[in-house]
This record gives C-alpha cells, structure tokens and sequence, in this order.
C-alpha cells in the first residue's frame, strides 16, 4: 500500500459509514423519527476488511471471552446483527453493521481483487 495505506482507510471507514447507512435511510424515509448515522458501519467495515486479509486472526464477542478465527467470528456477528435487526428490541441500527461488514468484503474484492483467494486459501491451509 505505500504511502496510499491513508487514502485507502479513509476511504474504507468514511463509505462504510455512508453506504451502511443509506439502505435503512431509504427503507424508512417516511418514517419521521427514524434516525440512523454512526460509526459503528464503518467500524464494521474495517473489521470486515480485516477479516478478508487475516482470517485466521483470533477475535472474540463481547461478552462472550472466547477467541474464534475471524471467519467464524463474522458469521457470528452477522446472525447476531440480523437475529438482532428483527428483534428491534433496541436503538441501535444493527443491518448498518451488516452494510458496513459488506462494504469492507466489496472494498477489498475491488481495491485488492487477489484478497479474496488469499483469504480462502488461508482457510484452505487450517483445515
């Protein structure tokens, strides 16, 4: 990445924001009180991003303190958003989590196209 590692953060994290956030924005822009805009998509983003890169990578759920890799992790996370979703139990935006989780995969398939083949040859090589 050189000296693009910035550019490419940034853009990674600020559209993940923006993107995660414009499907329930759509879905609910008749809905006067509905409100969506955080970090937390493009936080989700980066966390997939870097899941796509080191998949093997230990990462754990709070409050759960058990360490999995990374790509059980993110489909943990992801039943987790979408159980979560149609609860509605809360106020948190839970499918912006997943848009950003997608956004990161799309972003590497685009900006690092051999991303996707060195992650399932990772997994291949644990197995």
């Amino acid at each position: 990445l050189g000296s693009n590692g910035n550019v490419y953060f940034l853009l990674l994290y600020f559209l993940g924001i923006i993107i995660s956030s414009l499907p329930d924005t759509f879905k609910h822009k008749d809905h006067a009180y509905f409100n969506s805009l955080g970090a937390s998509g493009g936080v989700s983003s980066i966390v997939f991003a870097s899941i796509i890169i080191a998949p093997l990578n230990k990462l754990m759920m709070f409050p759960i303190p058990l360490p999995m890799p990374a790509y059980i992790f993110a489909m943990v996370y992801l039943a987790y958003s979408i159980f979560m979703n149609k609860r509605q139990a809360d106020n948190v935006n839970h499918m912006a989590h997943v848009w950003g989780a997608l956004w990161g995969v799309l972003f590497m398939v685009l900006a690092f196209p051999s991303s996707i083949s060195n992650f399932i040859m990772q997994i291949k090589s644990s197995m």
